[in-house]
């Protein structure tokens, strides 16, 4: 197979399958996707070309993240943490959060309630003040955050220091291997952290709503609940 056909289809959308509700939050695992909607989490298990539900609360949660062995949720008791198979909740760290983001080390990033703090639990734990407050947390691989704010993202070190800024409308965002992506009325916009701020449209579809990472694969879901993920490439 020629490279022009294989750099073809690294940016051919494969569709996943169609959730019956538009979700405000999604968490990938290879083989797992954690929806949480208005009414409670969902946790769907990826089958070859179709979804299985395989777990269903209408608990009500704040925002969740996932690391390959653990489902981290927020509720108003604070931070819980369960098993894939959704078994042994328990309340990791009490308070009011409004993101949790997980590193690939298992590495954990609060951000409270308020949006002004960084908590980092470790083997200890650290708190660190934000030089503004944020509504949006997310992770990359490497253990770079990203600060969501009204119309822009802040990329910042472990600690919340900011490196580098994107300013501009979006409605979702996530950090993975290939630098920062943005979804916005445009399609996804992917910014490689190495060469910024240059950018390309890595994909157009103004419905585009949630997106995240896993590995180098880009999971996104639009207004119509159709799931999709695709492989950029380099």
């Amino acid at each position: 197979m020629s490279l022009a056909i294989l750099l073809l289809l690294a940016f051919v959308p494969l569709e996943k399958g169609t959730i019956p509700f538009i979700p405000k939050d999604m968490a990938v695992t290879e083989g797992h996707i954690y929806l949480l909607g208005e009414r409670g989490l969902e946790i769907y298990e990826l089958l070859g070309d179709s979804l299985q539900v395989i777990y269903s609360s209408e608990s009500p949660l704040r925002a969740i993240d996932a690391d390959p062995i653990f489902l981290y949720l927020l509720d108003r008791e604070g931070l819980k943490v369960i098993t894939r198979g959704a078994e042994g909740a328990g309340v990791l760290k009490g308070g009011r959060f409004r993101d949790v983001a997980v590193s690939r080390l298992g590495i954990v990033y609060l951000l409270r309630w308020e949006g002004d703090r960084l908590y980092v639990l470790d083997i200890g734990e650290e708190e660190f003040t934000l030089s503004s407050p944020a509504q949006r947390l997310e992770c990359s691989p490497a253990g770079f955050l990203g600060l969501g704010r009204e119309k822009e993202i802040d990329i910042t070190d472990s600690r919340g220091i900011p490196l580098e800024k994107f300013t501009g409308d979006y409605r979702d965002f996530a950090l993975g291997p290939g630098g920062l992506y943005v979804a916005n009325e445009e399609g996804i916009l992917r910014i490689d952290l190495e060469s910024w701020p240059s950018s390309y449209r890595m994909i157009s579809d103004s419905a585009i709503q949630l997106i995240d990472c896993n590995g180098d694969t880009v999971y996104y879901m639009n207004a119509r609940g159709e799931l999709y993920l695709t492989f950029p490439t380099n």
